[in-house]
């Protein structure tokens, strides 16, 4: 009967069964009787569940599905996003973030997604990952439509779900997050002039198919919906390999007996410094600014003090690092070689008068070293960009410009950037 509650496949395989018994001529049961029975099998089996090996409808797999996550997110003492408020901080089950949580920036360094994969998430277990996860929060923004919008820590979300996707682990942790403000009631538009203003967002990006030329304005609406990322690389987010190149001269040239010679650490003669801001808080997307300059010089051979590294830096960038977005076709050999090469013109008179763009809000490139030959120490350490004052700003301040050097970060005592390596 339509709307009626279907019996369960048990119920009709035992009608089935008690039919054939009463059709055994052991038992002497009058025919009619046994025909009945075995009719009323049929009805239940066709009014039933799903017989074995076919597949369940999809409201059946949804409810499955759903109850599936409820019970993980028990166990992992999470909760869903609409119980999460500005100022709390919230453990969401991974299945269900990795398709929730927006992206503000429309690339990452794929390569250097890789080598942290590598190096720090390859291998790991379930119980390690959520220790780390939970010591170092992502912090989030709520925007329109109530969704969560990441302002920090791509390159390790993206880590995050290439571990989950390489070990069937999504449902195995909890993203945990700090909601540092809900503007949640502003326009689209309105919610692109909050996030650039307090440095929220990074909206430059290059056509698919002019990977090499210096990326160009986008809008909030260019981005892709979600932070997706397997070892084929990201589903959505490009791949800027500037940006990685940007990552690997911070570690380049590796030379400990040299540094440690000299009371250094073992990246002494490395491309540039880490800076935080006057409040000691972590600057986003500082190497972004540093994979423009890359982009620059790779374009320009003047800013190199011999054509000869320029030459060779281009044909190794064109021919070894172009394109590499796969984990199985990642040499990491060639990327400290081509770091090896960009060091000089990261350290070299360029670098020092170089002006980047007005969207970058800096009239110089942070962290600039201004001596080629200088011996640098270890990095500081800053803290996470976690202050609820960044959210505290009238509604006027949308329809003015600030500048990065006036505005007030505050970093809560004890939290760390998630994923400190760039």
């Amino acid at each position: 009967k339509k709307g009626a509650r279907s019996p369960s496949p048990g119920v009709a395989g035992a009608a089935s069964a008690m039919a054939a018994m009463f059709y055994d001529v052991r038992f002497r049961i009058d025919g009619a009787l046994a025909a009945s029975l075995l009719a009323i099998a049929f009805v239940l089996q066709g009014c039933g569940g799903p017989s074995a090996g076919a597949k369940p409808s999809p409201a059946h797999a949804a409810h499955g599905a759903d109850t599936a996550a409820a019970r993980h997110r028990h166990m992992l003492d999470a909760q869903p996003w609409a119980e999460c408020a500005q100022g709390s901080r919230c453990r969401l089950l991974h299945a269900e973030a990795r398709d929730l949580v927006h992206p503000t920036q429309a690339v990452v360094g794929h390569a250097s997604v890789f080598a942290q994969y590598i190096s720090d998430w390859e291998g790991k277990t379930p119980e390690e990952v959520q220790a780390k996860l939970d010591r170092n929060p992502t912090p989030v923004v709520i925007g329109p439509g109530g969704r969560p919008y990441a302002v920090d820590g791509h390159h390790g979300l993206c880590c995050l779900d290439l571990w989950a996707s390489e070990t069937n682990s999504s449902l195995k942790v909890a993203l945990v997050v700090d909601v540092l403000c809900d503007k949640s009631d502003l326009t689209t538009n309105d919610f692109e002039k909050f996030l650039l203003a307090e440095n929220f967002a990074y909206l430059l990006a290059r056509p698919l198919a002019s990977r090499l030329e210096l990326p160009r304005p986008i809008s909030l609406r260019d981005l892709p919906p979600r932070i997706h990322f397997s070892r084929h690389g990201a589903d959505g987010l490009g791949d800027d390999l500037f940006r990685s190149l940007a990552a690997f001269v911070r570690f380049s040239p590796a030379s400990p007996g040299f540094c440690h010679a000299h009371g250094r650490g073992t990246f002494c003669k490395r491309a540039y410094k880490k800076v935080c801001d006057e409040h000691g808080a972590g600057i986003p997307f500082v190497e972004f600014v540093w994979a423009y300059y890359l982009n620059d010089a790779f374009l320009d051979p003047s800013k190199w003090e011999s054509r000869s590294n320029f030459d060779t830096f281009q044909l190794v960038v064109r021919t070894e690092l172009l394109g590499i977005t796969d984990l199985d076709r990642f040499d990491i050999s060639w990327w400290h070689k081509a770091a090896l090469l960009a060091n000089p013109v990261c350290r070299g008179e360029a670098a020092q008068q170089y002006v980047p763009p007005k969207y970058f809000k800096w009239d110089a490139l942070p962290g600039v070293v201004h001596s080629s030959d200088e011996l640098l120490v270890g990095d500081p350490e800053c803290q996470g960009v976690t202050s609820p004052k960044q959210c505290s700003v009238p509604s006027s301040f949308l329809a003015r410009p600030t500048s990065w050097k006036r505005r007030r970060r505050q970093g809560r005592p004890g939290s760390a950037r998630l994923w400190s390596k760039p």
